[in-house]
């Protein structure tokens, strides 16, 4: 029944994808960032969900006759040269097989991201977006919240399985994103109810992070929470978010969280650590020997070549995190593109902030741009540990100051309406004259 279900959804959003592209953007975000079609159990978990919503979305783009355009941002520069980074280093793969497919995904994301900026032309789009961001990942945050407090920290909070955040290191790093556009919404949101249920969502969302049992997801999490703290209006909030998250930590979860967490500053005796470091230097070790292009995509499968660049290492591991990752597969110019990105995305929101500080009418754009910047921090935090770097939430993220700048550059046109005459009622005085539009000047 829900395979039914997701298929009917499907198919009856296509057509309206083709007349209306932005929506193919909004079902994109909640197939790759949800994955609904993955907690089903028959034909729709294994259909080309992706593709189909991609492909609609692509055909509603050329026959659409909105305005298609990507803005000369930087951010949107290094993430096209980044893209382009990719398949020259898959060109070149040590092992092209194993890289093909990964790069696959990936240039379809970097398609469907640059999409997006071309087609979220308004603030209300905009909105749209973050809302169907924070739906797709809070519904793991909310439902992960609600099982440490059933089981009083005793089962380990996971996403889908078979997805990019299905292990719970990785879905912590996501919730952690999450967190600060949740803030974002709270603040804009005018319904008291709606800022009741995004408070009590982003408490749940702090629990479903320490009941990941990611130590990772902790450390990430105390940096998202000072700066946070640093850019939001109405700090009470955030004190709020932290006593939760603190109060959680000490009293709800059990002691084999406190023991595991401790492992933090005891990481020499504790073997998965040391076996990032293996990681990390295998990337290194194979990036100096190709520093170009690096070894491609899911090079440390390689087992022989693995434990060749990193001797000490008992077996091949993943490269658990975001730096190292890119470093061996894509080498120090994959690296240096990637890391661009990052920060290029970082200054972007910090200066919108700071450009609409001082007017109350562009506060949304004020507390996106300083949300994002939590969100990215939380990201280059948590990322540290884990590999993350081509996820698509991290790029949308991105570019959500880019959308917001391009908007008050670009605001609608202002239509003018004269205001209805009344009829004249007989002898009840003279007509009154038609309004005038305004003088060409004025509309200047």
């Amino acid at each position: 029944m829900r395979d039914l279900l997701l298929a009917l959804l499907l198919v009856s959003s296509l057509p309206l994808i083709i007349v209306r592209p932005y929506v193919g953007v909004f079902v994109w975000c909640v197939v790759s960032l949800m994955n609904p079609h993955q907690m089903a159990y028959g034909f729709i978990s294994s259909a080309p969900v992706a593709l189909l919503v991609a492909g609609s979305t692509l055909i509603g783009l050329v026959v659409s006759r909105e305005t298609k355009r990507l803005p000369g941002d930087p951010v949107v520069i290094c993430i096209m040269l980044l893209a382009f980074w990719v398949s020259v280093s898959t060109v070149f793969a040590l092992r092209p097989d194993v890289a093909f497919p990964l790069w696959d995904r990936t240039i379809k994301m970097f398609l469907m991201v640059l999409v997006g900026l071309a087609l979220i032309r308004s603030r209300q789009r905009l909105h749209a977006l973050v809302w169907i961001m924070v739906v797709s990942i809070g519904f793991y945050g909310v439902r992960g919240g609600l099982f440490t407090l059933v089981t009083g920290g005793g089962g380990r909070v996971v996403g889908p399985p078979t997805t990019m955040i299905g292990d719970n290191n990785s879905l912590a790093a996501a919730l952690i994103m999450t967190l600060p556009l949740m803030r974002y919404l709270h603040l804009q949101s005018a319904n008291r109810w709606i800022r009741l249920g995004m408070a009590g969502a982003m408490g749940l969302t702090a629990l479903s992070v320490l009941g990941s049992f990611s130590r990772g997801a902790l450390l990430a999490a105390v940096a998202m929470f000072f700066w946070m703290l640093v850019r939001s209006r109405k700090r009470m909030m955030i004190l709020a978010l932290g006593a939760t998250f603190a109060i959680g930590g000490l009293f709800l979860m059990p002691e084999s969280w406190h023991d595991r967490m401790n492992t933090i500053s005891d990481y020499q005796d504790d073997e998965s650590a040391m076996g990032r470091l293996d990681a990390w230097t295998f990337a290194f070790n194979l990036a100096v020997e190709r520093p170009l292009v690096g070894g491609g995509f899911r090079i440390n499968l390689d087992r022989d070549l693995f434990l060749r660049l990193s001797p000490e290492a008992g077996i091949n591991r993943a490269f658990h995190s975001i730096y190292f990752q890119v470093l061996g597969e894509h080498g120090f110019v994959g690296l240096g593109l990637f890391l661009a990105t990052l920060a290029l995305a970082f200054f972007k929101a910090g200066a919108l902030s700071r450009q609409c500080a001082g007017d109350p009418k562009l506060a949304w754009a004020r507390d996106l741009g300083a949300m994002t910047q939590v969100s990215l921090v939380g990201y280059a935090a948590g990322g540290a540990f884990l590999d993350l770097a081509f996820f698509d939430l991290f790029y949308f993220v991105a570019l959500l100051p880019v959308m917001a700048s391009w908007i008050l550059a670009n605001p609608p046109p202002v239509v003018w309406k004269p205001k209805p005459v009344k009829s004249q009622v007989p002898g009840r005085g003279r007509p009154r004259r038609a309004a005038l539009p305004p003088s060409t000047d004025a509309l200047s």
